[in-house]
């Protein structure tokens, strides 16, 4: 799939930052920042999905929720449902999305020099070039699949797009992360607020029969 749209300006919606992660209220995920999990590679990240692991709660997003969450975020219709996408389209909006996640586009730099790419090259403000590169769930696949949020102010193409197009070796780089999400649970579902309800008003219930026992006469 190709889709190609017109240049348009737009800020994030629906997206509660929490630092280390944030929440699109659309979906009621919390996606962790991706650069918390750069050079590791996929096998090594789902390793530590359970208990006590150092991702424990999370796992891996799929490509169908990869584009919803940047459709809901965005504002766009980028059209991204499955594997092998991708979504062009000049917009300052994917450089906020990337803020947003971490640029893993720059980590290499960052490890190695201690400076983004902007600062080592020099790069003139206004004219950043970043990404979000990781891993996605490969949904039944032999291949080793990811996303890309790219934004490109400097060179002549002027590319931005999002895609989950990659197929790639799983050598563990800090150039790439691993999209991970959860369910927020910051809303109880109604069923466990009306259980949590009927349980109180029965422990209120038997309190007040504990309460009024010693009233009754043999």
């Amino acid at each position: 799939m190709f889709a190609l749209g017109a240049p348009v300006q737009a800020a994030l919606i629906g997206a509660v930052d929490h630092g280390t992660y944030f929440t699109d209220t659309t979906s009621g995920l919390d996606w962790l920042d991706v650069t918390a999990s750069v050079n590791r590679s996929y096998s090594d990240v789902s390793s530590q999905f359970g208990t006590g692991g150092d991702f424990d709660g999370w796992r891996y997003a799929t490509a169908k929720e990869f584009g919803n969450m940047v459709d809901a975020t965005t504002g766009l219709n980028t059209g991204i449902s499955a594997l092998g996408q991708i979504y062009l389209n000049e917009n300052e909006v994917f450089a906020e999305l990337i803020a947003l996640l971490g640029s893993t586009f720059d980590e290499p730099y960052i490890q190695n020099y201690g400076m983004d790419y902007e600062e080592y090259y020099g790069v003139p403000v206004g004219k950043n070039v970043d990404a979000t590169l990781g891993w996605i769930d490969p949904e039944g696949t032999s291949d080793h699949w990811f996303a890309r949020i790219m934004d490109d102010d400097l060179y002549a193409y002027n590319e931005d797009y999002v895609s989950t197009l990659g197929r790639r070796s799983p050598v563990p780089t800090y150039s790439m992360g691993s999209y991970l999400v959860r369910n927020s649970g910051q809303v109880p579902e109604p069923s466990v607020i009306a259980l949590l309800v009927i349980g109180l008003a029965g422990f209120g219930v038997l309190r007040h029969k504990n309460n009024t026992s010693h009233l009754v006469q043999p």
